[in-house]
């Protein structure tokens, strides 16, 4: 679009066709695009007739170019040191003096070229805040409404123009910028101070749109984030109108939204007045949608960033628009060092977003079209952003539940075993005595128990995914570190001191008063009662992990297979073997552990012992868990019963609670139950 209105006459016609061709000039030679030919031979040709395959850090640049090309401008190519184009049959070269890279601060990029004609040039694009502010000449008016128009429809705009620089003027400028390229102190400042100096007085010659179309699955992505109680701010550099209308499109705002604006804005005392009436109006109830652009975001962060905060948090979404980089990573630390500390997660798919990536707690970068430095500077890269759903509501919570309870159980297991060594102290006046042979001490960790929690940790799944991605309020359940709070960490040690206090003190209820129970009326001794204990631990520790687990495959059973098959195995080896006399091995000089293992378990009683023992450590777990599921359930225990009544023919079933009805598909307040 360029920026003259319409003239029939001839001269009319004249003028227009001239600027119409200084239009398509500044999109052919103001971008920092490369041309790659794909030639017969491999080689880089500009003389061949090959295709030219556009290689840019930008789509909107590539775009630009090939617009350009079908218009007539075609960029063929260039050098350090000059560009070539192709003007309708015939090319032309102009000299290459500088490229002003864009800085999101000026947000605009430059090149300096001289034409055939000797001219010297700088060819400007930007957005249109920095170009039509600097513009002296052209039609700004109507340049401004096409571009408004351009951003409702959600395209995004540029504006071009350029500046005729004389010799003096030029050399000027070439001496400044040299002189700020050799400081050695603040000579990014003094670079874009010089840049500025040069892009003043602007002749407007028009404005692009260029669609930003989105990927699939966006909107619904979205929403089920959002379902899943996760808060959603979009950060954009895109002009309000443009951020506003993709914000529609892909459903971040709804239409049951009321929209507050902060934009605009340059009096502190302004935007704390419209902070606190906008906090009022939050407060009150209701959905609210916050928009605020980069320059009010900038006075809000430093004068009044806790009312921003208030506003921001209490809204269902929120769109900050013509944003810096800075400002990006700024909104995110923002919310970071907030009171409520919430977890954040940056997705990015551009060099301009790799400090917001870099400042939350998790950066996600999108391999797309925009280059690879945010995937290069994020912790996870993907190539769509609907692959977000799977990573967050399927293998976040899967991961989160195997480290959360791999962790706690090792805690448990090993306190649970060690536990009867401290009890056993009280008896030998604390002395080094140990009630567990050597054996056990060294192979509980590392035979015994360690095989299946390590299978857990890597393959456990507690809900399907399909059930996941259809109910994204199952996220809700691992929000917040659910299951590593205080409660969840006291609970599995209390459990583990509660079992080693049965695997220590049932066989002494047992075994008191020197009790006989070999028919030959022998006593047990001291590895035979650290015998029965490792047992009935080795027992309970893994048979609770087999009723923690919810995904049983073929690793899963055979470990279990092979801890508990191996303890007897390994067990009856060291204790039916003497080991010294077969090896001459130092290390099995002790025969105390001598036959032991099968004295202690061919005795009935020593049975009925393990089994009082298993049944006395799990009778309190089963009718806390009992409790839980039938008058307290989790939403995923309520997904899953509803899946297995959906499975057996069953369509619906109500749970009756004291101060709630809770039915297969979720929870309803009494007195708000609908049909």
């Amino acid at each position: 679009m360029t920026t003259e209105p319409e003239d029939f006459t001839d001269s009319g016609k004249e003028h227009r066709s001239e600027l119409l061709h200084e239009f398509l000039l500044c999109m052919g030679l103001c971008h920092t695009v490369h041309v790659h030919k794909d030639s017969e031979n491999g080689m880089d040709s500009i003389d061949s007739k090959a295709p030219l395959d556009y290689q840019a850090s930008s789509p909107d640049e590539k775009a630009l170019v090939e617009a350009a090309a079908s218009y007539g401008v075609k960029f063929l190519g260039g050098t350090s040191e000059y560009i070539e184009v192709q003007l309708d049959s015939y090319a032309e070269r102009y000299e290459l003096l500088h490229v002003l890279e864009f800085d999101p601060t000026r947000k605009c990029m430059s090149v300096i070229v001289k034409t055939p004609t000797g001219e010297i040039r700088l060819l400007c694009k930007g957005a249109e805040s920095t170009i039509l502010h600097k513009s002296i000449s052209g039609n700004v008016d109507s340049t401004l409404q096409h571009v408004n128009d351009y951003a409702v429809l959600g395209l995004r705009t540029l504006c071009f123009a350029y500046r005729i620089l004389s010799p003096e003027v030029y050399e000027e400028f070439h001496e400044q910028l040299a002189e700020a390229s050799s400081s050695l102190e603040n000579r990014e400042e003094k670079l874009n101070a010089v840049f500025e100096i040069a892009e003043q007085q602007l002749h407007l010659v028009g404005a692009t749109a260029v669609e930003d179309e989105l990927q699939d699955g966006v909107a619904d992505t979205i929403a089920k984030l959002r379902e899943a109680g996760i808060k959603v701010w979009v950060l954009t550099g895109d002009k309000q109108e443009t951020a506003v209308n993709i914000s529609h499109s892909c459903d971040h705002f709804k239409a049951n939204m009321s929209e507050l604006y902060l934009v605009k804005q340059k009096d502190p005392n302004e935007i704390s007045r419209m902070l606190t009436d906008y906090s009022k109006m939050v407060d009150g109830g209701g959905n609210y949608a916050f928009v605020v652009d980069g320059p009010s975001l900038a006075l809000a962060l430093n004068f009044h960033s806790d009312k921003l905060l208030q506003v921001c948090i209490k809204c269902v979404a929120v769109l900050c628009c013509r944003m810096s980089p800075l400002q990006k990573a700024q909104t995110v630390k923002l919310v970071k060092d907030s009171p409520t500390k919430p977890t954040t997660m940056a997705i990015g798919d551009g060099a301009n977003d790799v400090s917001m990536i870099q400042e939350a707690h998790v950066g996600l970068g999108i391999m797309g079209k925009e280059g690879r430095q945010a995937v290069r500077c994020s912790d996870y890269a993907f190539a769509r952003f609907r692959f977000l759903q799977k990573i967050l509501l399927v293998h976040g919570p899967w991961y989160y539940i195997r480290v959360a309870m791999t962790v706690q159980y090792f805690f448990y297991k090993n306190i649970a075993f060690i536990t009867a060594q401290f009890f056993y102290a009280f008896y030998t006046q604390f002395s080094q005595q140990t009630v567990f042979e050597s054996f056990y001490l060294t192979f509980y960790n590392i035979t015994c128990t360690a095989l299946p929690i390590t299978i857990y940790g890597i393959f456990e799944q507690h809900l399907p995914k399909k059930m996941l991605l259809e109910n994204p309020l199952l996220y809700k359940e691992i929000s917040k570190n659910a299951k590593l709070r205080l409660w969840e960490c006291f609970y599995w040690c209390i459990l583990g001191f509660y079992h080693a206090f049965l695997f220590y003190y049932v066989p002494i209820w047992l075994l008191g008063d020197d009790i006989g129970l070999k028919s030959e009326q022998v006593n047990y001794g001291l590895w035979s009662f650290g015998t029965i204990i490792f047992t009935n631990c080795v027992i309970v520790v893994n048979i609770k992990l087999i009723i923690e687990t919810c995904h049983w495959n073929i690793l899963a059973v055979a470990s279990m297979v092979i801890t508990i098959v191996g303890y007897p195995t390994l067990a009856s080896i060291y204790s039916g073997i003497v080991w010294f006399n077969a090896t001459g091995w130092e290390l099995f000089s002790t025969t105390s552990l001598y036959w032991v293992f099968f004295e202690v378990h061919k005795i009935a009683a020593m049975w009925f012992c393990i089994l009082l023992s298993v049944g006395m450590a799990f009778l309190p777990d089963f009718v806390y868990k009992m409790i839980m599921y039938y008058y307290y359930p989790s939403q995923s225990q309520i997904e899953r019963r509803s899946n297995c009544m959906r499975e057996d023919g069953v369509f619906c079933s109500i749970y009756q609670r004291s101060d709630r009805l809770i039915t297969p598909h979720g929870s309803l307040d009494n007195g708000s139950l609908a049909t």
